[in-house]
């Protein structure tokens, strides 16, 4: 019976890793999801923040463009051929002149020579040509557009300023948050642990007191054979050692339970575990210590990180509410564009002469008129987020205090849990021996023998609970500060 409990109770004896409170708390910062999500938000909001203030820097940017025209309306206007030589004539003309004055008369010939041209070239209006004259864009072949522009804010009513604001607190309350997460998980690692380490001492008591009930069993057995016990001793016995089989069984499943949400959180493989560092007969106050220095944050704080998240939202919420009132404002901004353009005839040209400059500068001044009511709705929506937010920084100074009173208490209590069980376990072993020799010497009933062993098994699970409550508690109270509202030591799938 006891060989077959035993082997149920055993989690891989075959040398399985050691792994110590402090080990487990290092480890579960760099698996863990949340602390992983949280060191995301940080990174988040630090590049928000580089978002924001980047509207109030300068805009610059490049762009070129290249445009193949196929058909143009301007084709109709300009139907001659786009190449050809031009040719001229050239010609005399003869002027004579009569002229009579007062005083005389007189008569004159004057004989010239003077050029014309005709062409057969394209006009000039169009682009094309030989005569080198002004190429403009109506219904060029290929045209190519280079453009630098430049855009500085002026004047934004408020909106770059509130912005950067909320990116700045957005910022802090990331880092807050990564430092509570941080703590969330230590605790969260180190209930783990001796919710593990609990159930492993509860599955030991109860296979020592099956390994009881079996002796016991082996006692009345022998004595009921002699015809020293009646049968109706036997059977209690035999009752009594399988009850406490299926306690075994029980304690075995929990323990298994733990042993595995334990290295899930670790994210250790599945197998043999060994902790190093038991519940012991005096729980270290320097694992809190640990906890604390795993976190690396400082516990050191004029108030706790929660509130002070929670006046980072306040800050907020004031500065989205300057945010949406800024839409009513106008905008203004100084604009600046270089650009090139050019027409070349075939398809491109690298000829300075060809690239034709394009410089503007202006002001650009934006005025909200009327946007159906959008910013009014915005605003008051803004003003009720914000006395949202007021409200929940009041809700969490309250709850800070409860559960800053209610650590204070559970520490209390499970101090003084533990200095109570501090004898019990030994007067329940004295005691259960003296009940086992009565028995052996036939002066006492196995009732009273069951009571000692009962007692006993009591005394030993009371101990070990409370010094798994007694490191919680430490824990808790030194994570305190980092932590989120509404965290406690209480574990849904703790032994107890």
């Amino acid at each position: 019976m006891i060989a077959w409990l035993c082997a149920l109770g055993a989690f891989a004896q075959d040398v399985p890793p050691a792994l110590t409170i402090e080990q487990a708390l290092a480890q579960s910062l760099g698996v863990s999801e949340e602390v992983a999500i949280a060191a995301a938000g940080l990174e988040r909001a630090d590049l928000d923040r580089w978002r924001v203030r980047s509207g109030a820097l300068p805009q610059l940017a490049l762009s070129a463009t290249y445009t193949r025209t196929v058909k143009t309306e301007f084709d109709r206007f300009f139907s001659a051929p786009t190449d050809g030589a031009a040719t001229g004539t050239t010609g005399t003309g003869t002027t004579t002149g009569t002229g009579t004055g007062t005083t005389g008369t007189g008569t004159g010939t004057t004989t010239g020579t003077g050029t014309g041209t005709t062409g057969t070239g394209a006009p000039s209006a169009a682009g094309g040509g030989a005569s080198g004259g002004i190429q403009l864009p109506f219904g060029q072949d290929n045209s190519y557009r280079v453009t630098v522009s430049l855009t500085q804010p002026l004047f934004s009513g408020g909106r770059l300023g509130a912005g950067m604001k909320i990116a700045a607190a957005g910022l802090d309350n990331a880092g807050l948050q990564l430092d509570a997460t941080r703590a969330r998980a230590a605790l969260d690692v180190a209930r783990a642990y001796f919710d593990a380490a609990l159930a492993d001492r509860l599955l030991g008591i109860a296979q020592e007191t099956a390994q009881q009930a079996d002796a016991t069993l082996a006692q009345t057995r022998a004595a009921h054979e002699v015809g020293r016990k009646p049968d109706f001793e036997l059977l209690r016995a035999e009752v009594q050692s399988q009850n406490q089989a299926v306690a075994v069984v029980r304690a075995a499943r929990g323990r298994d339970a733990a042993f595995l949400r334990l290295q899930q959180l670790l994210e250790l493989p599945s197998g043999g575990l060994s902790l190093t560092t038991p519940l012991g007969d005096a729980p270290s106050p320097t694992v809190a210590d640990a906890a604390v220095q795993v976190t690396g944050a400082s516990t050191d704080r004029p108030e706790r990180l929660a509130l002070t998240q929670a006046e980072r939202a306040v800050a907020i919420q004031e500065q989205v509410v300057v945010l949406t009132r800024a839409q009513r404002l106008p905008t203004l901004a100084l604009t600046g564009a270089a650009g090139w353009t050019s027409y070349p005839e075939p398809l491109i040209s690298f000829d300075p002469d060809a690239w034709y400059p394009n410089v503007s500068a202006g002001l650009a001044l934006s005025v909200p008129l009327f946007g159906g009511g959008r910013v009014l709705a915005e605003t008051a929506q803004a003003k009720a987020d914000l006395t949202a937010a007021r409200a929940r920084a009041e809700q969490a100074a309250e709850l800070s205090a409860l559960e800053q009173s209610d650590a204070s208490a559970e520490l209390r209590a499970a101090d003084a849990a533990w200095e109570a069980t501090s004898g019990t376990v030994e007067q329940a072993r004295r005691a259960y021996a003296i009940a086992d020799l009565r028995f052996q010497e036939g002066v006492s009933t196995q009732v009273e023998l069951a009571d000692a062993r009962l007692l006993l098994e009591q005394a030993l699970a009371n101990r070990a609970v409370a010094a798994r409550d007694l490191q919680l508690a430490r824990i808790r109270s030194a994570l305190l500060p980092l932590l989120p509202l509404g965290t406690s030591t209480a574990s849904p799938g703790a032994v107890r």
